[in-house]
C-alpha cells in the first residue's frame, strides 16, 4: 500500500500522512457512512472532533458531485482490496 505517515520528532507540532486516491476515496466513505452510526456513540469528544475533521479535510478533495461517484467508490474498494489482500498473501506487516 501507499500510506506513508510523517511525523515530526515533536509529534505535537503535527503528523502528515498520505494516502492514494483509492485509499482516500474509501476512508472518507466508510467516515461518512458512519458519522451517525452507534458505532461511533461510544467515542469520546476528542475522537469524535478528530473523525469530523478528518472527514472535513477529505471532502473538498472528493470526486462526490460525479454521477459516477457511486461507481468510483466500488472500483476504488475493489482496488484497495485486492492490495490488501497481496500484502496478506506476501505476509507483509500492515505497519509495514
Amino acid at each position: 500500500m501507499r500510506v506513508s505517515i510523517v511525523a515530526d520528532p515533536d509529534w505535537q507540532k503535527g503528523v502528515t500522512v498520505e494516502l492514494s486516491g483509492d485509499e482516500a476515496l474509501v476512508l472518507f466513505e466508510f467516515l461518512v457512512r458512519t458519522s451517525k452510526a452507534p458505532c461511533r456513540s461510544g467515542l469520546v469528544r476528542a475522537e469524535e472532533f478528530v473523525l469530523f475533521r478528518l472527514e472535513g479535510c477529505l471532502n473538498g478533495s472528493m470526486p462526490v458531485f460525479s454521477p459516477r461517484y457511486r461507481a468510483l467508490v466500488e472500483e476504488a474498494r475493489c482496488r484497495v482490496a485486492l492490495l490488501a489482500d497481496g500484502d496478506a498473501q506476501s505476509g507483509r506487516d500492515e505497519d509495514e
